[in-house]
């Protein structure tokens, strides 16, 4: 489910306040009333007059009307997946925080405005004018920024278990999903098109098409939206190239080998043989030895406690870790960072 809070800012302050503060919150998918802002699932009779030419067929419709201008936003529900159309009218600065309840892969299209939004380590926006871009959003809240005007954007939320089993067979999306879905936890995304002719149509048949084979039409249209975004932005991976990059960005994790061969796209056998001859040696050895490297990097250039250095080592046991170190080294960690001065003879 995807719900939008908005936050209002006042004009008097800097734009550093816009950012950060909240004052009138509303969630879109609630009937209650909160300050001055509203929020109303509606039927189609209820709504406006001037919104009226925007309405689905079928759809849920929730409205949210305040200081800030005013939120339409439409649901149409399938049994895999969500169609969400959102339009904002927004007449003065303000922040909305889109809060996402389940886990799910986003294919996301901005069709109209380029409100701001980012993630940590990017500073150019995410969300941009006519572009699509495929998301994986955990149960998280995040922040958008939008100046005055009029916006409209439509996505796709797919549900992750039912996705998986549905692509099982396509290998390039297996890998696709396997990378944007690192970390459970974590909203990451992937690479950016401009949205064309044939993706505005599969969309209107998405939200408006209502003949009888509706559920096994938009079924099919749903995926294949999907398919295309993976045959023009992700090729197949059978090498180990990202692979080093992969296990850096992970020590502190449980690294699976299984999941390494599916990330290349190869056979177990063809997996060592080529990881053994681009590294020298096996999967097993060299994430243990950068996870020793690392810890050894740590006890020598921070005074990071060592049990937090055994965690970013992918340890749970200090004890684990310790043994495991002065295997690897021939000495404690301890001794790695408080060295015993040598006798002068």
């Amino acid at each position: 489910m995807c719900v939008i809070r908005a936050s209002l800012t006042r004009q008097e302050k800097t734009q550093e306040f816009l950012n950060n503060c909240l004052l009138f919150s509303v969630y879109i998918r609630c009937t209650s009333c909160f300050g001055c802002h509203e929020t109303r699932c509606m039927d189609a009779e209820e709504i406006p007059h001037q919104y009226k030419h925007l309405l689905i067929p079928g759809a849920n419709v929730y409205l949210t009307e305040g200081n800030f201008g005013s939120v339409l936003t439409q649901e149409v529900k399938e049994k895999e997946f969500t169609v969400w159309q959102h339009h904002f009218f927004i007449v003065r600065p303000c922040v909305l925080t889109a809060k996402n309840e389940m886990p799910s892969v986003v294919v996301n299209y901005m069709l109209q405005g380029s409100p701001f939004a980012k993630l940590k380590g990017r500073h150019e926006p995410l969300l941009e004018e006519n572009a699509y871009r495929l998301f994986f959003v955990p149960t998280v809240t995040h922040p958008v920024s939008f100046l005055e005007g009029e916006y409209w954007c439509v996505h796709v939320n797919y549900d992750v278990p039912t996705l998986r089993e549905y692509i099982r067979r396509n290998q390039r999306l297996t890998q696709l999903l396997d990378y944007i879905i690192q970390d459970e936890r974590e909203l990451l995304h992937y690479l950016s098109g401009e949205i064309d002719d044939y993706m505005k149509t599969s969309l209107i048949d998405l939200l408006w098409y209502n003949h009888l084979d509706r559920p096994q039409y938009v079924r099919q249209l749903a995926y294949r939206l999907l398919f295309l975004y993976a045959r023009r932005h992700h090729a197949i991976k059978d090498d180990l190239s990202g692979l080093e990059s992969y296990i850096t960005r992970n020590l502190d994790k449980c690294i699976e080998i299984g999941y390494l061969i599916k990330y290349c796209a190869m056979s177990s056998t063809k997996f060592h043989k080529k990881f053994r001859a681009q590294f020298g040696t096996s999967p097993h050895q060299y994430i243990h030895s950068q996870r020793m490297e690392l810890a050894h990097t740590r006890l020598l250039e921070t005074e990071m406690p060592i049990s937090r250095i055994a965690d970013l080592a992918g340890y749970t046991s200090l004890s684990s870790f310790s043994t495991a170190f002065k295997k690897y080294w021939g000495s404690s960690p301890k001794q790695i960072r408080n060295p015993v001065p040598a006798l002068s003879a």
